[in-house]
């Protein structure tokens, strides 16, 4: 195989997402010929996908001393370092990367940045001097931010031709959702729906719109054919549950049935440890030494807290390592439990089989708490709890379950609530809307959540 035809096959696999195929590929070409930039930087890039965060970090810092892709290999190599948790180092070199080639990706990334690091100045200041498209992208920051003024006044000085754009009216019902304008974001979605119909944002927004505005069936018949597009995206599940609940519809009872699929257990205490207790203080011990930012990613549904930037799969503690391994258990009884049948889109998919796909750490603290939300590309989703504080007010903390993060016409409350305690782990389908209430004053409360999908 010749160069041309190597780096074809490369580049078909990763257009499949299959990075470990692409890897593969390229493998034998890169130690042979180490000076060819293009082969090593989609290598690196293969290797940074399927974990080998360090490996990949070495070939995007020779591009990079080679003067070879660099606002690319910056943005990689900041990556890179995310994922091996060096945060400071990662912010350096996305700066970079929007210095020499400013992108919608980069701008992105050094807003989220600046933001993890707390530095509000900084965030407000890379967002208002957007120009160009990439304006369009700093109002959907703001929004996420919930700095909902400064979102207003980017907007109102947008150029008409950018606010004609279906991405920025999806972004305008967004905004308008997020501050419980039904109407406004209605009409947002509308003007999105008569460009571009079929985007699975598009619809998004015109199905949560018709639901504020108490139109269920409007936003039913957009939501069918994402779901026979997308039949596991769980993100679709749960608009389909939340119109049937509108709808006064028998199969979101069936669908959601919080008592056989909202599940507690206890894990059992994994192989070096005296008892739970002392393995839950081993392991909020490593879990604190790996929350460094100063704020909430702003695209995850934590509020006054931190998240690890680390997937906890990729960690060599002993701790997190046994505490992965002990999750085995309680899995496989769930699982079990849940039991087969092709009538309904958890037990449809239950082989028997699974994998553990991301782990991580939320660390909230007084007043912190999770919106609610659902995890698309999951089947089943969790909370353990390695600590929770004492003393909390009614329902502090509490993880809760059936209620939307926008309103809804009739209003929607949570169906299920369970109250969390050290050591517990609670499972339950990934398209299940869940949240928190916030916690109250005290010590802070740690988790460490995970997501399975079906081997």
């Amino acid at each position: 195989m010749n160069r041309l035809e190597l780096l074809a096959k490369a580049k078909a696999e990763r257009e499949v997402k299959d990075w470990a195929s692409s890897a593969n590929t390229l493998a034998p070409w890169v130690t042979k010929e180490p000076q060819d930039t293009a082969a090593a930087y989609y290598y690196a890039m293969a290797l940074l996908e399927i974990g080998q965060a360090n490996k990949a970090r070495g070939y995007f810092e020779r591009l990079i001393g080679w003067g070879k892709h660099l606002p690319q290999a910056h943005y990689m190599l900041a990556r890179s370092f995310v994922e091996l948790d060096q945060l400071e180092a990662a912010y350096r070199h996305f700066e970079t990367a929007h210095q020499l080639g400013p992108t919608d990706l980069t701008l992105r990334a050094v807003a989220k940045g600046a933001w993890m690091a707390g530095d509000m100045d900084r965030f407000g200041a890379v967002l208002s001097s957007a120009g160009g498209t990439q304006a369009v992208v700093a109002y959907g920051l703001f929004v996420e931010a919930e700095r909902y003024q400064e979102a207003e006044d980017l907007w109102a000085r947008l150029p008409t031709e950018m606010v004609a754009r279906a991405e920025s009216q999806v972004l305008r019902s967004r905004h308008m959702r997020q501050i419980g304008d039904g109407p406004a974001a209605d009409i947002a979605a509308q003007r999105a729906a008569l460009l571009t119909p079929d985007a699975a944002s598009v619809v998004d927004a015109f199905a949560v719109a018709k639901m504020m505005i108490g139109d269920a069936h409007s936003a039913l018949r957009a939501i069918e054919p994402m779901r026979l597009a997308q039949p596991n995206n769980q993100y679709w599940i749960a608009h389909e549950a939340t119109v049937l609940r509108l709808l006064g519809d028998p199969r979101y009872e069936t669908l959601m049935d919080f008592d056989r699929f909202v599940r507690s257990y206890r894990l059992p205490v994994p192989e070096g440890y005296a008892d739970s207790a002392a393995f839950n203080r081993a392991l909020q011990a490593e879990l604190e030494t790996h929350h460094h930012a100063s704020n909430h990613p702003l695209d995850q549904s934590l509020r006054l807290g931190t998240q690890t930037a680390q997937d906890l799969l990729a960690m060599e503690s002993p701790a997190v390592r046994a505490y992965i391994k002990a999750l085995k258990v309680p899995v496989s009884q769930y699982i079990a439990e849940i039991g087969q049948g092709h009538e309904h889109p958890l037990t449809a998919r239950n082989t028997g089989q699974f994998t553990i796909k991301g782990c991580w750490s939320v660390r909230l603290t007084a007043g912190g708490h999770h919106v609610n939300h659902v995890h698309p590309q999951g089947w089943i989703s969790s909370a353990y709890y390695v600590s929770v504080p004492s003393g909390q007010d009614e329902r502090g903390g509490w993880i809760k379950f059936g209620q939307p993060p926008f309103e809804t016409n009739p209003p929607m409350m949570p169906e299920k609530w369970v109250q969390p305690a050290r050591g517990m782990l609670v499972l339950f389908p990934s398209y299940m809307w869940h949240g928190t209430h916030p916690i109250g004053a005290g010590e802070p409360r740690m988790t460490a959540p995970f997501d399975v999908v079906p081997a």
